[in-house]
């Protein structure tokens, strides 16, 4: 195969590929070639037949015996997978090309076609065996019953593959236009050193076959162009005849030698025009050619005779030899327009019609002033050359031409009046032509905004061709364009979406949608697009009618009853239905057939539009009408609709490629009623009304390329608020919420510029719109130019986290980013800490679950569809975190080894230490830079350069060290954990500057419940410079030291002298002062101690009567009036500490509790709760919040035993319509008393409202709260796990909640929750767990059992990759053995019978242990499942069973679970010691270990 050029990279993989494939067949070959002749005999294939018991008479007579040559290698063997088409062209002697520079990715071209070029890995190696016989090839008569001996002469585990693609073509007029041809008169071209290109310079550097650039270059109107001069070589061993050339006027001519020696001297001293040609000259003299350049025909006849050589002798010779090379150019504009010139002049001059020019007569008439060729290249530019009457005529091109003058109009002008540009225009066109402003597309634009209208130049080839670049451009020259206006500027797939019937009525939708396709592959006859819910009405390819197919596999993941609920089955099925569907594999649920018509039409790879009509009644997912149940019409009734959706959920309504990798621009039509606005993404171009003004059709321009999963929609009767800071940005809320949107949204300019700033660009869109709707499905859902939000909230979850963390520091301050820093960081440790790491980029070796990372899992990380929320909602905290690492310069490997800071905070200062943590268990030495020297007087300097006196009596007289910080800028992805004395913390809680470092301290001193942690403590909440959060958390950790020391406690109770003192009346304690929220520190103390106080505890573990009165108090003084801000989340806070103060009531002979026996202090705390509740009511609070907490504080009651356990009051607080808060309270007390009552009633209830309530995230709150506080767990006993809940939870996570993706993983993440991956222990046992077959030898196991271990390895019977179903069980004492054994094995899964016999390394079956008897013998033993007995089976005995392969081992490297970090600290003298143990990190002060 002929090669050309060839792209090196590509080659570079197939050879790195092929070394490792070497690498791993090189034992191979060597024990082949140490067996050297020794080959197979009939009887030993026999035998082996008869062993893998296969019969013979089944198979084909000749068998391949084959063996590794003497010359195998696999780098080099390159194999290539040709079409029947490609390989007809090899045969018949024709050549293959690869094409392609360094930095371009290689094809491969046929003389018509181009192919793009891919490397392909395969599981299987491919052998290449010279002379082997396929069997059609072979005989079938007895005589060809033999061995066929046959060597490997090569090997490779990858091949090239072959898929039609468009030919590259964009480079070909770039280089053509570096020097564009001016005439033949021109000095420039004359003079000009530029490259000229030939068409074999061409085919060497355009990545496409000959006819494509030959096609390609008619279309861009290039024309060959012959050389000056013309090229003679000639070579005889025993004489050369030299001519020498000497420039005349541009004429070479010349003179004859007869020694090789004075030829290469005179053309040495010869000047030529052109440096090429002396090159070539140069070159031809080194290789032994005498390249002799003579002048074209025409001049060469006038050369006169010069010197002693004949010249016209030689120029019959020198003809035949020369041919016609020459040189593809374009012509200069200005000359092209001459040439136009000269013709349409000729064409008026005599009245020739347009349709119908003799070239003949152009030729006679124009030959005079310009070059026929040229005259000839115009007329076929612009016009259509036929034949008539054996004479060629052109039929001049109406809209080529006035373009063409167009453009010669407006390229020396800015900008054109319009009105004057189309009179001239007219005037210059030939009589009989009318100009048109589409024949400008592509080439002018009209500003229609100016005034006087005006036209410009804009040309589509100088706009930049990559997309990003070319969008930019074309918004810097303006800001909104029109479809019309930018779709000859654009080339890109594009998609017309049309709902033009809503009906909120029936809760239904009708439209269409027409996707404008671009083929990159001929031979596309299916096209496969997302649609989910849709009922597909029509399909038109191209106004052609195209039959469709629609197929959803996740509709029901277990098609076939399926009695062993296994859950992990259920997972990997899951992940096939969604992989079956995904658009990034290039599958989908509707497939179209491209209509046989139109087959053509793709393989030349033109566009397709494909037009689908279609409804949505009543959908369950991807769109959510809010339809109140009021008087009125529905704009009245606040009806309104939006879609929504977890990931990739567009397909839900409307038909599209939802991908995020697939970008288009888009055009989106809304008829509503009038009452009602439309919002939608891109620039609203127009509103059009209907006649009778009762409809009207929003009409959305989004001109940035833009994936189908960023497209939404809200429609409702909202009203509307542009910002006044930004009136690019426009706010949407329902009605009456007007002056709550402007609140909201008051600062939003902010984050805008913040954004822009940080970012250093501005925001993408040349619009942003805020929709507030009821009943969202998230908090806030972020899409292209637009954010839907609930109406009641506005947090900004949509952002990515990393840059919110940032507007979050420039806002809020340092201390509440790295507050919330910890917290994410302790979210994520402790979610990993559980379930194991959670991956960023998950890789799969070749699709296989052996190769799975995530195989702890319940679930399939593999798809966003298939993902627990918490899972995700983990990824996002991870990924922000991760972000943050890299603003440090840190890279991914510090998080399990690298570098560990550790600050050390002395008497002279703190000192920074690093650490490398290169192994599980390390000891490092840290110096000490302080004296002791503690009794000198003397500030003590801190990290932040501030310098602070200390009363250092509690310190070690001894030690310098006053406290010591690990890892204190949160750079390890770790649990972090250490001891140091308790006056190293209070130290730290002090004088440490640091939130994190603070709150660190007060956390630890909770173990130690001493006198001087109290005053440090209660020192911090006086501090009034100290964070807000760290005196919060000071006044819980206050409460938890006074109840440890409730025997030695003295004075008030904890923090109740503090809080009279800061909030009361000095003359009336009791008495609180009027609420004045100004100072927001002040405040958040003054709601959180009371919570706290609450906690109190006496000697009888009851909270103090004082406190309790002392809440009561605050409650009943309460008074807002003077405040400016509502005081409802304190109100709040108080009841809840009404409910922390509950203590379990002391039943006396098993008495019901009454209102007539209550406790008389819980009398008070229920009719304060009672009165909260009624005021509600009348007067609600902002958000419910009041009602929250009694709900709450109800149920508090409800199981400390004080009102009898009763759910109807919560379910009727969880019916739709209240407040989503309230419901969710209702929702969490419903969800604990169903585990606290174990009540099957009310689990139903809950199961019942997961299928039946309209509001999604309700929906999915439900299920996450019964995974959080579950009923019962795999590993209880509890009435209501039973076989009608499995069989309840299958259904509704197999089939139920097919139209949401968050709600059935969240059934999956409850299923596993309650019962495992293995087969719930509720449901009765199968009759046999194994069955031996006697007479085959064989064991078979049962399909209705599989164990939770054998369930980690196994593959769904529809999956698209599947072998064969693995099954099996397992006692759980030998669990241990199994999971030890499968560690160090692999296995693939063949699909064929093989012998049984276990080589060293190969995987038990569930249950079987393996033992060695004294005579080397290998026995099985096998348990049942009923039983303890065991049953030996020969191993040596040949048998099946599918158990044998079923296991798959790990090969790539499982995420680390984070260890936790543990250290301990005692005084020191002057270095530190810290220890890494395995999992965890301990740090010892003190003497060296």
């Amino acid at each position: 195969m002929e090669m050309e050029a060839v792209a090196e990279m590509e080659m570079e993989a197939v050879a790195r590929s092929s070394e490792r494939a070497g690498a791993e067949m090189e034992a191979v070959a060597r024990s082949s070639e140490r067996a050297g002749a020794a080959v197979r005999s009939r009887a030993e294939v026999d035998a082996t037949l008869q062993t893998a018991k296969l019969n013979p008479a089944e198979l084909l007579p000749a068998v391949h015996c084959l063996s590794f040559g003497p010359q195998a290698g696999g780098g080099e063997c390159c194999l290539l997978q040709l079409e029947p088409g490609l390989c007809a062209e090899l045969e018949a002697g024709r050549s293959l090309v690869i094409r392609g520079e360094k930095d371009e990715h290689a094809v491969l071209c046929s003389k018509d076609k181009t192919y793009d070029m891919k490397i392909a890995d395969t599981s299987n190696m491919l052998l290449y065996v010279p002379g082997c016989k396929m069997p059609e090839e072979l005989k079938a008569d007895p005589a060809s019953c033999n061995i066929i001996y046959s060597q490997i002469a090569g090997f490779s585990k990858n091949y090239w593959e072959l898929r039609r693609c468009r030919p590259k073509l964009k480079k070909l007029r770039k280089l053509l236009m570096e020097d564009p041809y001016e005439g033949p008169d021109s000095q420039k071209d004359q003079t000009s050193t530029l490259s000229k290109y030939t068409t074999e310079d061409l085919l060497s550097l355009i990545q496409a076959s000959e006819e494509e650039i030959l096609h390609h270059l008619q279309v861009i109107n290039a024309c060959k162009i012959e050389g000056p001069f013309h090229i003679l070589i000639f070579q005889d061993a025993s004489y050369f005849k030299v001519l020498r050339l000497v420039s005349i006027d541009h004429v070479l001519c010349c003179y004859e030698f007869d020694q090789k020696e004075k030829a290469e001297q005179a053309l040495q001293s010869v000047s030529f025009q052109h440096d090429s040609f002396f090159a070539a000259t140069n070159t031809g003299i080194r290789t032994g050619f005498i390249s002799v350049f003579l002048a074209c025909e025409e001049r060469l006849e006038q050369v006169p005779h010069l010197g002693t050589g004949p010249i016209h002798p030689l120029l019959g010779y020198a003809q035949t030899l020369s041919g016609t090379q020459g040189y593809w150019r374009i012509l200069d504009f200005d000359y092209e327009m001459k040439l136009l010139s000269h013709v349409t002049q000729l064409i008026d001059s005599e009245s020739w019609p347009l349709s119908k020019v003799p070239l003949c007569a152009c030729l006679e008439e124009l030959g005079s002033l310009e070059p026929r060729e040229m005259i000839e290249h115009i007329l076929l530019s612009y016009g259509r050359k036929y034949v008539d009457d054996g004479e060629i005529f052109f039929e001049m091109h109406e809209d080529k031409i006035c373009r063409a003058i167009a453009q010669m109009l407006l390229q020396n002008a800015v900008k054109f009046n319009l009105s004057e540009f189309e009179e001239v225009w007219q005037q210059s066109v030939p009589e009989g032509m009318t100009t048109r402003l589409d024949q400008l597309q592509g080439l002018a634009l009209v500003d229609k905004s100016s005034r006087p209208e005006t036209i410009f130049l804009l040309k589509v080839e100088d706009l930049p061709e990559d997309n990003q670049e070319r969008f930019n451009s074309l918004f810097g020259i303006r800001e909104k364009w029109t479809e019309v206006d930018i779709t000859p500027y654009i080339h890109t797939t594009h998609q017309v979406v049309c709902i033009n019937n809503i009906n909120f009525q029936r809760k239904s939708v009708v439209g269409y949608v027409e996707l404008t396709i671009f083929p990159t592959v001929a031979n596309l006859n299916r096209i496969k697009l997302n649609s989910k819910q849709c009922r597909i009405y029509r399909v038109r390819v191209n106004d052609l009618e195209a039959a469709f197919i629609y197929n959803d596999p996740t509709l029901e993941v277990c098609h076939h009853e399926s009695k062993q609920r296994n859950l992990n089955y259920f997972s990997n099925a899951y992940a096939a239905a969604v992989s079956a569907v995904d658009p990034d594999a290039g599958n989908g649920e509707l497939c179209i057939k491209v209509p046989s018509e139109l087959w053509k039409h793709v393989d030349e790879l033109k566009v397709l539009k494909v037009h689908i009509n279609f409804s949505l009644d009543q959908p369950k997912g991807g769109l959510h009408f809010v339809v109140p149940n009021m008087e009125g019409n529905m704009a009245e009734r606040g009806a309104h609709v939006f879609s929504c959706g977890y990931q990739n959920s567009t397909r839900f309504w409307f038909p599209c490629v939802d991908s995020y990798s697939e970008l288009c621009t888009w055009k989106l039509e809304y008829t509503v009623d009038a009452a009602m606005v439309a919002v939608s993404n891109g620039d609203l171009v127009e509103t059009v009304y209907t006649h009778d003004m009762r409809k009207k059709t929003f009409h959305y321009m989004l001109t940035i390329p833009t994936a189908a999963s960023n497209i939404s929609l809200a429609i409702g009767p909202f009203e509307i608020l542009v910002d006044p800071y930004m009136h690019e940005v426009t706010h949407f809320c329902l009605p009456q919420l007007l002056p709550l949107l402007k609140h909201t949204t008051s600062y939003l300019h902010e984050v805008f510029e913040f954004y822009e700033e940080i970012l250093t660009c501005r925001y993408p869109y040349s619009c942003f719109k805020t929709v507030f709707i009821d009943e969202a499905y998230v908090e806030v859902a972020a899409y292209a130019s637009m954010s839907i939000f609930r109406s009641d909230e506005w947090v900004l979850k949509g952002i990515s986290g990393y840059i919110y963390g940032l507007w979050m520091k420039k806002t809020f301050g340092v201390n509440e980013y790295r507050h919330w820093i910890k917290q994410e960081l302790d979210q994520i440790v402790a979610y990993e800490l559980k379930t194991g790491g959670v991956l960023l980029h998950p890789i799969f070796g070749g699709g296989k679950e052996k190769d799975n990372p995530a195989s702890h899992l319940h679930f399939s990380i593999k798809h966003p569809h298939t993902l627990s929320w918490e899972y995700y909602t983990m990824f996002q905290c991870k990924a922000h975190l991760v972000m943050r690492l890299i603003e440090n310069r840190i890279s991914m490997e510090f998080m399990l080894q690298g570098p560990l800071k550790v600050t050390v905070q002395e008497l002279d200062g703190s000192f920074n230490h690093t650490l490398q943590i290169e192994e599980n268990s390390l000891k490092h030495d840290i110096p000490c830079h302080s004296k002791s020297r503690r009794n000198k007087k003397k500030k003590i300097p801190l990290m932040n350069g501030e310098e602070v006196d200390m009363d250092l009596s509690a310190m070690d007289a001894d030690s310098p060290l006053l406290w010591i910080r690990i890892d204190p800028d949160m750079s390890v992805l770790r649990k972090v954990e250490f001891e140091q004395s308790d006056f190293m913390w209070q130290y730290q809680l002090r004088y440490e500057r640091d939130v994190v470092a603070q709150e660190e301290a007060i956390l630890a001193l909770e173990k130690f419940p001493t006198p001087a942690s109290r005053l440090a403590l209660t020192d911090i909440l006086e501090q009034e410079q100290c964070f807000y959060r760290v005196r919060m958390l000071a006044c819980f950790c206050l409460a938890k030291i006074a109840n440890s020391m409730v025997s030695t406690w003295t004075g008030p109770p904890a923090m109740k002298s503090l809080f009279t003192r800061m909030f009361c009346c000095k003359t009336c304690p009791n008495i609180v002062k009027t609420n004045n929220f100004m100072n927001f520190q002040s405040y958040f103390l003054q709601k959180t101690m009371p919570v706290a106080m609450a906690l109190l505890r006496d000697v009888h573990n009851l909270c103090p009567k004082e406190v309790l009165m002392f809440i009561l108090d605050l409650i009943k003084y309460n008074d807002n009036r003077k405040n400016k801000f509502s005081d409802n989340y304190y109100r709040a806070e108080l009841i809840d500490a009404l409910a922390n103060s509950v203590t379990p009531a002391v039943s006396v002979n098993n008495e019901v509790r009454t209102l007539d026996n209550l406790n008389p202090d819980v009398r008070l705390i229920l009719e304060e709760i009672t009165r909260f509740l009624n005021m509600e009511k009348l007067l609600p609070s902002y958000r419910h919040t009041i009602t929250v907490s009694c709900l709450k504080a109800i149920r508090v009651l409800q199981k400390n035993g004080h009102v009898p356990s009763d759910p109807a009051l919560f379910k009727s607080y969880a019916e739709y319509g209240h407040f989503v808060d309230v419901r969710i309270a209702a929702l969490e007390a419903v969800v604990d008393y169903t585990k606290v009552d174990r009540s099957y009633e009310e689990l139903q209830w809950l199961l019942t409202m997961v299928q039946n309530d309209p509001v999604p995230y309700i929906r999915h709150k439900i299920l996450d709260m019964l995974t959080k506080n579950p009923p019962f767990t795999k590993n209880m006993e509890s009435p209501l796990c039973n076989e009608a809940l499995v069989d309840q939870l299958w259904k509704l996570m197999n089939s139920g909640t097919s139209h949401d993706w968050r709600l059935r993983c969240g059934a999956v993440d409850l299923y596993f929750t309650l019962f495992g991956l293995s087969r719930p222990s509720c449901l009765p046992l199968p009759e046999l767990g194994l069955v031996l077959n006697l007479k085959e030898k064989k064991a078979v196991l049962n399909p209705t059992i599989i164990p939770e271990s054998v369930a980690n390895n196994q593959e769904p019977v529809n999956s698209t990759n599947n072998h064969g179903q693995s099954v099996g069980f397992q006692n759980t004492e030998d669990d241990h053995l199994i999971k030890e054994t499968a560690s160090s094995i692999s296995g693939h899964q063949q699909g064929v019978k093989r012998k049984a016999d276990m080589p060293l390394g190969s995987p038990l079956e569930p249950g079987q242990i393996l033992e060695k008897n004294e005579d080397s013998k290998v026995k099985l033993k096998i348990r049942f499942s009923n039983s303890q007995e065991e049953e030996e089976i020969d191993m040596d005995t040949v048998h099946d069973s599918q158990a044998f392969i079923y296991h798959h081992l790990n090969m790539l490297e499982r995420p680390s679970t984070p260890g936790e970090m543990v250290a301990r600290d005692s005084a020191a003298r002057h270095r530190v010691c810290i220890a890494f143990l395995i999992g965890e990190l301990s740090l010892v002060l003190g003497e060296t270990l």
